[in-house]
């Protein structure tokens, strides 16, 4: 009988593994990814956030300025921000500020925390507060008093004239129509140089070749006008010329003295065209305009002023409302009689109007910026990706169902787990461990034997595995599928693959890491199983020596048959 149970105990010991390996499994996943601590400090060891401002941004903005064309609104698809070194040096720089490492850590070691406490079941709700007032702050603010580093950015670059030299060039100005060369273009730039309207300068610069000044040869007259290299005679030609055309004498006093000692300009583009000389008091007219927008709407998100109103009056400059009309998603006509305006009635109208709004309102989307921030909760999260509750029509599977039961089974699998699972786990090795004691003995310390050597067998098997085994067999075939990856991502060449290296590396490194973790742990308990089995064989032996050796016996009172004498007596 008691071979059987023995052998029966021995099988246990398969069962004590199991339960075990469990326990270990569980004590490392709450010290490592069940912890938010440990995320944070991976990340910090990578130095994923510095990582971003050095690796990341750069690489993402260059392809960014690359197929801008592709990546930018429709209304704004005929801006061209600019793509030489410094300009996207400047850019970075702008970025940089608005995002720094600092923020996007306390970022991520707030939501890490927020949500291991929900999945784990420490917080019934997600409860993560976020705020971007200091991105905004950072970027659009004017705490100091001075230009905002948008503002600074902006204007360093130039962006107003670039983004009108690109909203011009894709409007078709009638006027050109009549001209076949590039001298008459020229000479159109040169009458609106000198401050005339577009309509009277292409009309003047057509005429000059349908009824040329007597006696003047066109090509040769205008070669030397746009050399600077005119003659007395050809500009007295050219007046009577403009007086002929009805040009006031004032302005063709001007336009010769232009001629006489300007010459061609030297670029002629669709905005200097369109706005002629008034071109720089345009730019500098609408990017106050623009600035202005950007302090009121800034002011309003960050909770400075309970609200904004935006209004641009075009009225003075119709000539900037012909180009600008396509970017603001209007008419030139309306922007002339009505200007622009922007209110938070008119955005909630937007977003009401939208299939898919990003959110419900403006004040909601408010809360995001202002210092409080606000709280994201789960259903936040759920609600951003669909309702769990709709079926897809064709019946299919609906992903965001799907990850809403996923998230739900996680945390009823790894809250109870977390919590106690440790605490269970420990108990059902003992308990196994106390089974197999009182199959395997018969006396207390047979049986205490017993157990503690099934234990400290088990820990050693883990050991085994999780240590020599693993190294031997598991390591190198893990270190070849790292390494295949990593000519993947190599291959791939994309803004992250620096970065993606190195986190590859540390998993790698984490992975061996836990796995001789688990081995040590294992190590650790065997010894101390060992130990116990050796105190408990220690103890039995001295209570078995101490119960085995008889005790001393003490000497046997004698009478002697003979009666002692009175001299014997009176002696002793």
């Amino acid at each position: 009988m008691i071979v059987v149970r023995r052998t029966f105990a021995i099988f246990m010991t398969l069962a004590l593994i199991g339960a075990l390996t469990s326990t270990l499994l569980i004590y490392r996943a709450n010290q490592t990814v069940l912890s938010a601590d440990f995320y944070t400090n991976q990340l910090a060891a990578l130095g994923a956030f510095d990582a971003i401002h050095d690796e990341v941004l750069p690489t993402a903005l260059n392809d960014f300025l690359v197929e801008q064309d592709s990546k930018l609104p429709e209304n704004l698809a005929d801006v061209a921000l600019p793509t030489d070194a410094a300009s996207q040096q400047l850019i970075l720089d702008f970025a940089r500020t608005a995002v720094p490492p600092e923020y996007l850590e306390s970022v991520a070691t707030e939501g890490v925390a927020a949500f291991i406490a929900y999945l784990t079941g420490q917080r019934d709700e997600l409860n993560w507060n976020l705020s971007f007032n200091q991105p905004v702050e950072s970027a659009f603010g004017t705490a100091s008093g001075g230009s905002s580093a948008f503002e600074q950015t902006w204007t360093t670059l130039d962006l107003t004239a670039q983004a009108f030299d690109g909203l011009s060039a894709a409007v078709q100005l009638p006027e050109l129509e009549a001209f076949k060369n590039e001298q008459s273009i020229q000479m159109l730039a040169l009458f609106r140089g000198a401050g005339l309207d577009l309509e009277t300068s292409s009309s003047l610069a057509a005429r000059l070749y349908e009824a040329a000044p007597e006696g003047a040869a066109i090509p040769e007259l205008t070669a030397r006008v746009l050399d600077g290299a005119a003659s007395e005679a050809d500009l007295e030609l050219l007046q009577g010329f403009f007086a002929v055309e009805g040009v006031p004498a004032a302005q063709a006093v001007t336009l010769v003295d232009t001629m006489a000692t300007e010459g061609a300009p030297s670029e002629v583009t669709s905005l200097s065209l369109m706005l002629g000389e008034e071109q720089s008091v345009a730019i500098e007219w609408f990017q106050g305009e623009l600035f202005g927008a950007v302090r009121e709407l800034t002011a309003y998100l960050t909770g400075a002023s309970d609200s904004f109103a935006i209004q641009i009056d075009f009225s003075a400059h119709p000539e900037i409302a012909e180009f600008a009309a396509g970017a603001l998603k209007t008419t030139p006509e309306e922007l002339i009689s009505t200007g622009y305006g922007l209110t938070g009635d008119d955005i909630n109208a937007k977003l009401a109007a939208a299939d898919s709004p990003p959110v419900e309102s403006i004040e909601i989307a408010r809360a995001w910026f202002t210092p409080a921030g606000r709280t994201l909760s789960i259903d936040d999260l759920q609600n951003r990706i669909g309702d769990p509750a709709t079926p897809t029509p064709d019946g299919s599977i609906d992903t965001s169902e799907a990850s809403a039961f996923a998230l739900d089974t996680a945390r009823s699998i790894i809250g109870p787990v977390s919590s106690r699972g440790l605490l269970l786990g420990a108990f059902g090795v003992l308990l196994i461990a106390f089974q197999i004691s009182m199959l395997g003995g018969r006396q207390w310390w047979s049986r205490a034997v017993w157990g503690t050597s099934a234990l400290a067998a088990a820990a050693f098997a883990i050991f085994a595995v999780a240590g020599p085994v693993y190294s031997a067999v598991v390591s190198p075939l893990l270190s070849d599928a790292f390494a295949s990856t990593r000519t993947d991502l190599i291959a791939s060449d994309n803004a992250a693959t620096s970065f993606s290296l190195r986190a590859l590396d540390q998993l790698e490194a984490v992975i061996n890491q836990q796995v001789g973790a688990v081995a040590t742990n294992a190590l650790v308990v065997g010894v101390i199983a060992l130990l116990l089995a050796s105190a408990v064989i220690a103890v039995h032996v001295y209570l078995d020596r101490r119960d085995t050796t008889p005790e001393a016996s003490p000497e046997p009172i004698t009478l002697d048959a003979t009666p002692d004498t009175t001299e014997e007596r009176v002696a002793a």
